[in-house]
Order: C-alpha cells, then sequence, then structure tokens
C-alpha cells in the first residue's frame, strides 16, 4: 500500500486542497490533468476523488477513501514503472509520499473514459477510466 496522508493530518504542502462536500461529510482533492501525448495533447480534464467520508465499509473507512488509494498506488506505480505486485522494501520506499501535494506534475499513462450522468444534472464528463501499470499493455 502506498503510505498517503490522511485528512486529519494533513501537511502543509495540502493545505488548500480538500474540499469539503456541501452535502455530505466527504472531503475530497479536485484533480486537473493534462493530455501530454497524442490526438488531445494539452487538452485538460478535472476529477474529483475522495478521501475521507460518505458510505463506510465493515471497518469503518471511507469505500470513496480505498477507491482513490488505488487509483493514487496505481498512478504512482505507473509513473515509476513499478509493478504493482512487487511489495519489496524497495519498491514500497519509492511510493512513499509525504502529501497530496507531492503528486503534482506526476506522469502516468492512463485510459480516459467518459462519466455520463444518467440523471441529467451535469455535463458528460471524462476520467480516469484505468491506469497503465507496467504489468499491463
Amino acid at each position: 500500500q502506498s503510505h498517503c496522508p490522511l485528512p486529519g493530518s494533513s501537511p502543509p504542502g495540502d493545505r488548500g486542497l480538500l474540499r469539503a462536500s456541501r452535502a455530505s461529510d466527504v472531503l475530497m482533492l479536485d484533480w486537473e490533468f493534462t493530455i501530454v501525448e497524442g490526438k488531445y495533447r494539452n487538452r485538460k480534464f478535472w476529477q474529483t476523488m475522495t478521501v475521507s467520508g460518505g458510505d463506510v465499509d465493515e471497518k469503518g473507512v471511507s469505500r470513496g477513501w480505498n477507491v482513490t488509494k488505488s487509483l493514487l498506488r496505481a498512478m504512482i506505480d505507473s509513473a515509476l514503472g513499478l509493478n504493482p505486485k512487487d511489495e519489496s522494501e524497495a519498491a514500497r520506499a519509492r511510493r512513499q509520499i509525504n502529501a497530496f501535494a507531492d503528486l503534482n506534475g506526476i506522469g502516468f499513462i492512463a485510459r480516459i473514459g467518459t462519466r455520463v450522468d444518467k440523471h441529467g444534472q451535469y455535463k458528460d464528463s471524462n476520467v480516469i477510466d484505468r491506469v497503465i501499470t507496467p504489468d499491463r499493455k
């Protein structure tokens, strides 16, 4: 598992990065991604990721945070060329971050998808569909 800072102890570098939901107890990160290669080069898209709150699992941990942690780990593995199955001390040390702000400017490979709002409240939006790690084509 990647070490990621927890919302209750956000480091100074993360000040202003976490946003509270207006409708629940969810804390989230607003991400801005820039496509750096291909047909859509220099286009941007935005995605929100939960870091705490909302629905919880049987251990009382935010389900949204579990999804976010998994996505962040894949981003780090992709950026550093680490195999996700590599749990060696060296790989775990390379995955360590001190703050969410440490991920600013991270470059990784991903497949982008479209989130369709089935209720018609929001416009469709681009999202990370899958992060491509070294163990995937």
